[in-house]
């Protein structure tokens, strides 16, 4: 009857997956000073806190205007995100 029940009972679960490997978001945010380029990149599955959800890399380029005609280009790499799907 041991054997039984765990053939009834996986020893893993899963959850819908809402972000698809090889998805990225790109953002174009202008501002006072410039404009900047976002890259949201899908890097991984994993779990946090028991909770099944996505990892994703940033990607900031970033133009500042310094002068007439000039331009400063910096690329930032924030903190990765992680995101989640709640029903």
């Amino acid at each position: 009857m041991k054997y039984l029940l765990l053939l009834l009972f996986p020893l893993q679960t899963f959850a819908q997956q809402w972000v698809f490997p090889g998805s990225q978001w790109t953002y174009h945010v202008y501002g006072w000073t410039g404009e900047s380029l976002l890259y949201l990149n899908y890097e991984k599955d994993t779990v946090l806190s028991a909770q099944s959800c996505a990892k994703l890399r940033a990607t900031l380029i970033k133009a500042t205007h310094i002068g007439p005609d000039v331009y400063q280009i910096d690329t930032i790499y924030p903190e990765s995100i992680y995101t989640y799907s709640q029903k």
